[in-house]
């Protein structure tokens, strides 16, 4: 479904991302690991086209996607959950939702129908759908912000640190959610700093380290491979486990 190959990417003139090449199919929850800094938002930005890409390809669906803007993107079918989820604190939950489905704004039918899902997936929403959306605790936001982006009906999902700033009760209602999700078909891309948690949930995963890729595979075959916590953590590059 999504293919990236040796992307670059600068802010000023530091660079970002370096080679970074990865591919999530039609069906996977492939995620990217990494410690602050090591490239994986950029990586989630530049495939939403919030950022310039210097070089490299980015196709979707066998589409390239290079140069489109956010809101193109948006209706090829790519969703990006930020970072801080980034929802519209002075509106009402059922506000950011509407926003979320604003590519089908003439289709209010549409409309309530997808609402009716949200709620039924997150039922806390359809207790709040009237409130300032910033009132509500942190959950219940990432839950709106994750609402929100299926409003748009993606076929991929991007979700970046989800489970960012939440209480540990709430990390694991997150991750639950996620595998939800991804058991109903949904194609998921995620970003995240719970690297166990990820692991048990990831069909498969890239390791980032300063801006390009170090290791990939399935969970089983980098925890036989990599210390994973070790480069999660900065210790050092990933590298193979000396047998003995």
């Amino acid at each position: 479904m999504l293919k990236v190959q040796n992307l670059e990417v600068y802010y000023g003139q530091s660079r970002a991302l370096r080679d970074i090449s990865l591919e999530v199919g039609d069906g996977e929850l492939v995620a990217l690991l990494g410690v602050n800094g090591a490239g994986k938002t950029t990586t989630l930005a530049a495939i939403a086209g919030i950022v310039g890409v210097t070089s490299g390809s980015v196709e979707f669906e066998g589409r390239s996607i290079m140069g489109m803007a956010p809101e193109t993107v948006l209706r090829c079918g790519i969703a990006l959950v930020p970072e801080g989820r980034e929802i519209f604190a002075g509106l009402t939950v059922r506000d950011n939702l509407r926003l979320g489905g604003y590519i089908h704004r003439r289709n209010s039918r549409l409309f309530a129908q997808d609402v009716e899902q949200m709620v039924a997936l997150f039922p806390i929403l359809g207790e709040r759908m009237d409130q300032s959306a910033g009132t509500m605790s942190g959950g219940e936001q990432q839950q709106l912000a994750i609402a929100r982006a299926l409003m748009s009906h993606p076929k991929l999902l991007m979700l970046d640190e989800p489970s960012l700033g939440l209480a540990p009760r709430l990390v694991q209602d997150v991750f639950s959610l996620i595998a939800t999700l991804h058991s109903q078909g949904t194609t998921v891309l995620l970003v995240e700093q719970n690297v166990t948690q990820t692991l048990n949930i990831a069909d498969r995963a890239y390791l980032v380290n300063m801006g390009r890729i170090e290791a990939e595979g399935t969970p089983d075959e980098l925890h036989s491979r990599v210390d994973v916590e070790q480069v999660y953590f900065g210790t050092h590059a990933a590298q193979s486990k000396q047998s003995g």
